[in-house]
């Protein structure tokens, strides 16, 4: 009998053994599959949750059996447990009330939307509503714009008569036998963090004598606002190309309607004209939501009404403004954890191809096919670039990668906006990947922080863009094929 207890103990030893092995063996595959950004890939995921959900089976089971065999045993075993999960419970409400007070993404992720604007913000608003201004000014049309002849930080930044960034004077008079090539698009277009000097437009002009680049790059800006840019300031130019400037993180900010809902730390705390589908799935732009200095006024004066108000008609704060927390903390921490990490998500899309209900948007993949913000992008590319060709001028869009896009092209070859790309090709539009040409020049052992200097390109990396474009539009001209090896093009 006593052999026969010791056999079994032993078994039930060698079973417990083998599930902490199968469950760090599975942590280990989740983990060695985690891409670049420190979130686990889907198989991973997946991996997990089929072990995390196996491992509570498991222990349901065993709590069956206890009570068969022993009432009285089973009985301790469910106290036992109980006493445990008060135990975890107590140490979820204390990090919970902990994690609320100290911890702003922990708070979106369980809490509503805060109706509340950051002391950061009202100092900027204030500058803002009482007219001091020396490079950024209010805009009705696009939230807002660079001041012409304005300057910044000592004269690091600035811009000419026409509120085009850099030393140039450009004119709406053409010169001659000079093509004109205006550079429209967000910060990555403008060159934020470099000087004039270094701005990739500003040196792809120095490179040739026939060719002028005015750039109409602005900070902060979505492609929504680059579009309507253009049609205000860059139909008038008359150019002979336009280039589109697109960094992939932005595709959030062209459906976004108040810029602090996707950027809470912005110094730039203003609403926009944002885009979005109609219920045929038509592209419609809307105005900003506040288009006046006074509508601010207000916001400052009567913040929670009007903010509640911006939330609604914003893609992203709508979504905040319904969450609220659950009474349990347990519950409210495995939320955080699956907001931050997705493992349920990522699950529900493997097995549903769609999102699970009240998943948080700003978790999505905006990228995934039949989303809105992927869907709305690419209809406006498509407007904005049939409108600059019905302007005489030739469209070309430039893609610039963030520095987490590097990493997963140099690790995995994957690209997180092959879908957008997969989207202008079919609709046969001509388009740069940036991506490519870093590759060319750096190789690749190239440490990615390197080439950025708070989050945008060094002057070394402007200089690469400058030198391609440059060569590019050498070779192609205005109207004629671009070379294969810089373009992906299907017409």
């Amino acid at each position: 009998m006593a052999t026969e207890k010791q056999e079994g103990g032993r078994g039930r030893l060698a079973f417990r053994i083998a599930l902490i092995l199968l469950l760090l063996v599975g942590v280990g595959f989740g983990l060695g599959v985690a891409d670049t950004s420190g979130e686990l890939a889907g198989a991973g995921r997946i991996a997990l949750w089929f072990l995390v959900l196996s491992l509570v089976g498991f222990l349901v089971i065993r709590l069956v059996a206890a009570f068969a065999r022993s009432p009285k045993k089973g009985a301790f075993s469910l106290l036992t447990a109980l006493l445990v999960l008060l135990v975890v419970e107590g140490a979820c409400q204390v990090s919970h009330r902990l994690l609320l007070r100290s911890h702003r993404d922990y708070r979106l992720s369980v809490s509503p939307l805060p109706l509340e604007l950051t002391p950061k913000q009202r100092e900027i608003l204030h500058r803002w509503t009482d007219g001091r201004k020396n490079y950024l000014e209010h805009s009705s049309s696009l939230g807002w714009d660079l001041v012409p002849e304005g300057f910044k930080e000592d004269g690091k930044f600035t811009t000419n008569t026409i509120g085009a960034r850099g030393p140039t004077e450009n004119t709406r008079d053409r010169t001659p036998g000079v093509e004109r090539v205006v550079c429209c698009g967000d910060s990555f277009t403008y060159c934020a963090e470099v000087a004039d000097q270094d701005a990739w437009p500003y040196l792809a002009s120095r490179r040739s004598d026939g060719r002028e680049y005015i750039n109409l790059g602005v900070s902060a800006y979505g492609l929504t606002q680059s579009y309507l840019r253009y049609q205000e300031r860059g139909v008038p130019l008359d150019p002979d190309i336009v280039l589109i400037g697109f960094m992939t993180e932005n595709i959030r900010r062209s459906v976004n309607a108040y810029r602090p809902f996707v950027s809470p730390n912005t110094s730039v705390p203003l609403t926009k004209p944002y885009s979005g589908l109609n219920e045929e799935g038509r592209l419609v732009i809307h105005p900003p939501a506040i288009r006046s200095l006074e509508g601010y006024r207000v916001l400052l004066e009567d913040t929670s009404p009007e903010l509640r108000r911006l939330a609604e008609v914003d893609y992203y704060g709508s979504d905040l403004l319904r969450r609220s927390p659950s009474f349990s903390g347990t519950a409210n921490l495995f939320r955080y954890l699956e907001d931050r990490h997705g493992m349920y998500r990522q699950l529900h899309v493997a097995l549903l191809d769609r999102y699970p209900p009240g998943s948080s948007r700003l978790r999505r993949d905006d990228y995934r096919k039949g989303e809105l913000p992927l869907e709305a992008v690419t209809q406006l590319f498509q407007q904005f670039a049939a409108e600059v060709e019905s302007n005489g001028a030739r469209p070309l869009i430039v893609i610039f990668p963030k520095e987490s896009d590097l990493k997963a092209w140099k690790s995995r070859r994957n690209r997180r906006h092959q879908s957008l790309i997969d989207n202008l090709a079919e609709s046969g539009l001509e388009f740069i990947e940036v991506t490519d040409w870093i590759f060319e020049h750096f190789g690749e052992s190239f440490d990615e922080s390197a080439l950025f200097q708070n989050r945008h390109y060094t002057p070394e990396v402007n200089a690469v863009v400058a030198d391609r474009i440059h060569r590019l539009l050498e070779a192609g001209g205005p109207s004629k094929p671009p070379p294969p090896i810089a373009i992906a093009q299907t017409r």
